[in-house]
């Protein structure tokens, strides 16, 4: 009998997720589908039993998993591990993703997906709803997402809508582009603004993964100033190498993140001068009006 090959490549990177990472395998390996699907796993030199944990699977699922399991960390060196190690060889027609400490609740999550990707093939990708889970709260709250519409253009990302990876699907030709591509961005920057290039991406309503935030993450364990000033560098950043392609959507998500930032802190501890550092001075006068507008907006919410 003939070996079919998987239509579906699962991404999965994993860093000391001791404490997550049976509950992210759980919800790849239960998914129930008419196609098969494989398992790119790839541990970074896990100093706790995250590889313990993963060999368990690999023992109970040996045709689910193609693992790599590093002996130096990578990530540290610099190396980009989804170029390097990951969508290289996600040789398959989908590819979807779910980080070590995030997890998918939903068994017809892939066949869904698919279902909608080879019904409508003018779509270059589609993500599912998600639920929050914050643990850095006690107790821990879950929170289904404010994502309230299902048709995403590239402006919706370039004002900062970025897809949730723990629930996406995506075409081989995202995954070529991102090969390809020159700009130095993180990795789920690129896959929404190329998936958005090649054509609009669409949200399916059923909830099916859980985005968990533990406060571990690089960005997480910032202070408020910190993160700030990193997400307006970033997206400056990326917007420059992209040469500005609409100008006012980088004005209006940073002043977005001004905004948020004065409403979970002071606006005394606005950081001006490194703020005046990475945006962009001659539309300051929109960077202010669209503080203004969303604060207006805050106000009305809050009455």
């Amino acid at each position: 009998m003939k070996e079919r090959s998987p239509l579906v490549s699962i991404i999965c990177d994993v860093f000391n997720h001791e404490q997550y990472i049976k509950d992210c395998l759980e919800g790849l390996v239960c998914q129930k589908t008419t196609f098969d699907y494989i398992i790119l796993i790839h541990d970074d030199a896990s100093t706790d039993n995250s590889q313990v944990i993963i060999e368990e699977y690999i023992q109970k699922y040996p045709n689910l998993f193609l693992p790599i399991f590093q002996k130096e960390n990578q990530y540290s060196k610099g190396i980009s591990i989804w170029k390097t190690f990951q969508l290289t060889r996600a040789n398959t027609k989908y590819v979807a993703f779910c980080e070590g400490d995030d997890y998918w609740i939903d068994q017809y999550k892939l066949q869904k997906q698919v279902d909608f990707l080879e019904e409508h093939p003018n779509y270059p990708a589609v993500f599912g709803n998600i639920i929050v889970r914050d643990e850095r709260l006690s107790p821990v709250k879950e929170i289904p997402s404010d994502l309230h519409q299902n048709v995403f253009t590239k402006r919706d990302v370039l004002i900062g809508n970025l897809f949730p990876f723990a629930s996406i699907c995506v075409r081989d030709i995202v995954i070529q582009k991102c090969l390809n591509s020159k700009i130095k961005a993180n990795g789920d920057m690129l896959m929404s603004y190329y998936a958005t290039s090649i054509g609009n991406v669409y949200m399916l309503d059923d909830y099916m993964s859980v985005y968990r935030k533990t406060g571990k993450g690089v960005c997480t364990s910032k202070t408020l100033k910190e993160q700030l000033i990193g997400e307006l560098s970033e997206w400056y950043s990326f917007h420059k190498q992209l040469h500005f392609p609409c100008p006012l959507t980088l004005v209006e998500h940073q002043s977005l993140m001004i905004f948020q930032f004065c409403i979970k802190s002071n606006p005394q501890n606005l950081p001006i001068k490194r703020i005046i550092k990475e945006i962009r001075l001659c539309y300051l006068p929109i960077y202010i009006t669209y503080i203004l507008i969303y604060g207006i907006k805050h106000v009305k919410h809050l009455l």
